[in-house]
This record gives C-alpha cells, structure tokens and sequence, in this order.
C-alpha cells in the first residue's frame, strides 16, 4: 500500500490537502505510476535529513488529488543531479511505502 502522510520532523508532515488513509488504501503503487507517467506533474524538493532527500507531487485519482512522497537515499544518487524541480515520473522507484507492523 502506498502511503502518502508521513511525519520526518515537518519535511512529509500531513498538510490541508492531503490525500487521507482512506482514499489511499483504494489504489496501489502501480495505479500511481500510472497516473506519474500519465499525468506528468512536476516533483518539488521538500527537504534532507540525514542521508534521504524528500520529494513530493500530486496526481489526480478517482477525482481525489493525492499526494505522492518519494524518499532518496542520497547513497542512491551517485554522479546524478537532483534539482529543485523534477519530473515526477522519474522518481516512481523512491515512492513513500507505509511500514506495517506485525503484531508479535
């Protein structure tokens, strides 16, 4: 499932508009990288800590406007430029995955 609020100190935090939990678990990520290549919104750079950059868009599904958070490992980037702004589409393989918990 894909996960569009995140809490990383404020970088991802929820915000007025923001897709909720509801309308996320209807779609998967595969539905999301259809709509990043259909759509073709542009990513902007959010913030870094630590070692990830944060990038974020918005698509539209289902006549929902959702919001899609990538996380970069900045070991990831090697010689590649990472603007300020991006085409969404390319940073599909870094989209935000919510964590479960098993129960133990």
């Amino acid at each position: 499932m894909v996960v569009v609020p995140s809490s990383n100190g404020g970088c991802l935090g929820s915000s007025p508009g923001r897709g909720t939990i509801k309308q996320i678990e209807k779609m998967n990520k595969t539905e999301i990288k259809k709509a990043l290549y259909k759509q073709k919104p542009i990513a902007e750079f959010t913030c870094i800590v630590g070692t990830t950059l944060y990038y974020k868009t918005k698509v539209e599904i289902d006549d929902e406007t959702i919001t899609v958070d990538f996380s970069i490992p900045v070991e990831e980037i090697g010689d590649a430029v990472f603007y300020k702004e991006m085409d969404g589409q390319f940073l599909n393989r870094y989209i935000v995955e919510e964590q479960t918990e098993t129960p133990t």
